[in-house]
Formats: structure tokens, C-alpha cells, sequence
């Protein structure tokens, strides 16, 4: 039985991440039919309850987080793919990870991006949105998700276009389920060491695209 394989994608704060997230779970439907996707969205909750944001990595609760990446990566024949700006922030959950990617993204356009996505109807809204960002959001990054990267296989640099992105960490999954897949139908036991090998070599071939 092929074992399932965790993909983290990671980024910071209005990052292209939720772009490449959906253009991946099309391609990934697409390529990979007989397999589940599984999402575990890591922002969502702090979308529900903003109030109590500490804008740090107490935010999460990290334990419960492997709790749930464990769980999931115990059935068969899953992709599961981790997003949310702290996705590589975990040494645990990263050494899990078959392929880690990070969107990145300079300032000024995660600014921009942000506006539009909040779209602030009135000026006290934008105002206050501008306010959150210069005090805490941009802080938060700079400090906590940023020096994330530097765990990730593979940088995508942000964009409206991820289709290059996408289709270079679908041919790592190519490969890395393929061998998944054959090597545990012969050798059981050694499908994951063997497929993260595999990731391995196209990280090194595929570090930064950005």
C-alpha cells in the first residue's frame, strides 16, 4: 500500500499561496485521480476570530496541528497538502513535509495585495487595515514567516500567474508517488525514505524560482 506524502506551502501575509493552492488541487485532481486531497488550511481559524491574534507563532497551536497532519497522513493514497504563512514554521511538521514551498513576496506588493483582497469601503476601514499592517502584520512577517524560507525546497515568487510553480511541484509529486507506489508494492517499508529522495534531488534542481 503507497504511503501518503505531505506538501507544505507556506508564505507571507497576502502571498499568492491560496492561488497556488487551488491551481494545485485542479492539477493535482487531474494528475493524481485515484488519490484524496486533503487540505488543512491554517489561517482559517484566525479569519474567525481576529480578535485574539497575537501576531506570533502563539497563534497556533502546533502539537494539535501535528495531531491532525498525522492523522491524515495515516490513510492510504493521500496528498495532503498544509497551507498558511506558518505551514514551514514547525522543525516537526517540516521534517514530515516531502516538499515544502514558499510563495514569496516583497512588501509593497503584499501591501497592495492585501487592500484589495480586505477591499476597505470606507476610509476609517482603510485606515485601520493600513494601521493593523504597519504595527503587527508586517512585524509578524518580517520576524516569524519570512525566516521560513529559508526551509523550503522550492521558492515561487508571487504572481497571478502560478502556473510554472504549480507544474514543477506536480512533476516532484510525479515522481515522488510513482516511486511511492512501486517501491511499497516491492520493498515494504522503505516507499517514504526513498520518495523523499527523490524530492530531494528536485529541490536541488528546483530551489528558487522566484
Amino acid at each position: 500500500m503507497a504511503e501518503s506524502v505531505l506538501v507544505a506551502l507556506g508564505g507571507t501575509t497576502a502571498s499568492s499561496e491560496n492561488g497556488v493552492l487551488r491551481a494545485l488541487r485542479a492539477a493535482l485532481s487531474e494528475s493524481f485521480p485515484e488519490f484524496t486531497h486533503h487540505v488543512l488550511d491554517m489561517d482559517l481559524d484566525l479569519e474567525l476570530d481576529p480578535a485574539t491574534r497575537q501576531y506570533s507563532p502563539r497563534d497556533f497551536d502546533f502539537e494539535d496541528l501535528l495531531s491532525k497532519v498525522s492523522a491524515v497522513l495515516a490513510e492510504p493514497l493521500t496528498v495532503v497538502l498544509l497551507s498558511g504563512r506558518y505551514a514551514l514554521f514547525d522543525p516537526v511538521v517540516a521534517a514530515l513535509s516531502a516538499l515544502k514551498v514558499f510563495v514569496d513576496t516583497d512588501d509593497d506588493t503584499r501591501l497592495i495585495s492585501l487592500i484589495r483582497s480586505q477591499s476597505p469601503q470606507t476610509p476609517d476601514a482603510l485606515s485601520g487595515l493600513l494601521e493593523d499592517y504597519v504595527h503587527h502584520v508586517r512585524n509578524e512577517d518580517r520576524d516569524y514567516v519570512k525566516p521560513t524560507r529559508a526551509r523550503a525546497d522550492l521558492i515561487i515568487p508571487h504572481s497571478n500567474d502560478v502556473s510554472l510553480g504549480v507544474a514543477i511541484i506536480v512533476d516532484g509529486l510525479h515522481r515522488c508517488l510513482d516511486n511511492n507506489m512501486a517501491t511499497a508494492s516491492t520493498v515494504p517499508g522503505t516507499a517514504r525514505s526513498f520518495a523523499v529522495e527523490q524530492l530531494d534531488a528536485l529541490s536541488g534542481r528546483y530551489f528558487d524560482a522566484a
